[in-house]
């Protein structure tokens, strides 16, 4: 969770900084690290897609000719495809988090407590 929160931390500073160039995006390489590390901690395969997707839309703005097109410049190209990169990685990496830290439940209505289990329910209803 930490490191989301730093990827974040440090795009906010670089993307809406007034000094943005494209020098200064390869403090982008952080947040690349950080989808890395959630892409090999995602187990659904529409995350790991979108990632990949989300990395590559913003390796292909970053490299895109900003000389040639005008309105590229104007409108913020690369810092669009950096705010798609970092809203991807957040929801996959809150997403990989939450599966991680699901609760497993110790004990199964039918069946009793799991083998291995030491925890019983205590709740008594009626008492």
């Amino acid at each position: 969770m930490t490191s989301l929160e730093w990827a974040v931390l440090v795009f906010l500073a670089m993307t809406f900084s007034p000094q943005t160039t494209m020098r200064r995006m390869v403090l982008l390489l952080l947040i690349y690290t950080v989808a890395i590390g959630v892409f090999l901690a995602q187990n659904a395969k529409g995350s790991r897609t979108l990632l990949i997707i989300a990395v590559a839309l913003t390796v292909a703005g970053l490299s895109f000719p900003q000389h040639r097109i005008e309105i590229w410049r104007i409108i913020g190209g690369p810092s669009w495809c950096a705010v798609a990169l970092i809203l991807t990685v957040v929801w996959a990496g809150s997403r990989a988090i939450f599966e991680m830290t699901k609760p497993i439940c110790l004990t199964s209505q039918e069946n009793g407590p799991v083998a291995g289990s030491t925890r019983t329910n205590h709740f008594h209803p009626g008492s």
